[in-house]
């Protein structure tokens, strides 16, 4: 992570040539690992770079509500102290600062949070998902949005083909990640998925395989 965060430091700073505070947002308590890239060469500490790092889940969800930061609503369903009134009065104030698929996204991010939150019960996390619902046309409309189901759906089906190949014909495991990535119409996979269930040894679900490097 601190790698990463130095090479995504540096592309901004060359690009805009301003200050840049980095930052990792961790939404759900986790172990965090130090927060501090060094590059040293024997006794000699070439780079020493540090980034910040914000813990959603020690956060007060009442302090932002109370203050109206609406920029920092989309997060409260990770936020310790959030339950169903709270994030119900937070979904209205976004549609009053929001319209149309730009409080799409926000809503959308919002829900992804109240799905995975540790810090909501299951029944507050019902209730909002219930308001939520009159939404759903709304997300419908936004084409990144379906762009990202799309694709999203596209990278489950080449991760089941491969744990399927995996199971069946181990040997064949890394031809089939290289070949199947090349995959990216449902269609494609799903005949890919029929040939390598109904292939009765590791030769045929080889050529099978071997027909995506054409």
């Amino acid at each position: 992570m601190a790698y990463r965060m130095l090479l995504y430091h540096v592309e901004l700073f060359g690009k805009y040539r301003l200050p840049v505070i980095s930052m990792v947002m961790y939404p759900f308590e986790t172990t965090i690992p130090e927060p501090v890239f060094r590059e040293e060469s024997e006794d000699e500490t070439l780079l020493v770079f540090k980034h910040r790092v914000l813990r959603l889940w020690t956060l007060e969800a009442e302090q932002y509500v109370r203050k109206r930061v609406v920029s920092m609503y989309t997060l409260l369903p990770a936020m310790k102290g959030a339950n169903a009134p709270m994030l119900l009065q937070a979904v209205e104030e976004m549609e009053q600062e929001y319209k149309g698929l730009h409080l799409a996204r926000h809503l959308l991010r919002f829900r992804t949070i109240l799905r995975r939150s540790k810090t909501l019960t299951e029944q507050d996390k019902q209730i909002v998902e219930e308001r939520l619902h009159m939404y759903d046309s709304l997300l419908d409309e936004d084409p990144e949005i379906q762009e990202r189901v799309a694709k999203a759906k596209i990278e489950t089906q080449q991760r089941d083909i491969l744990l399927f190949v995996k199971a069946r014909f181990p040997a064949l495991a890394e031809i089939a990640q290289e070949r199947i990535v090349r995959l990216n119409k449902p269609d494609e996979l799903n005949r890919l998925t029929e040939q390598i269930a109904g292939a009765p040894d590791e030769d045929t679900a080889r050529r099978a395989l071997d027909t995506l490097a054409a």
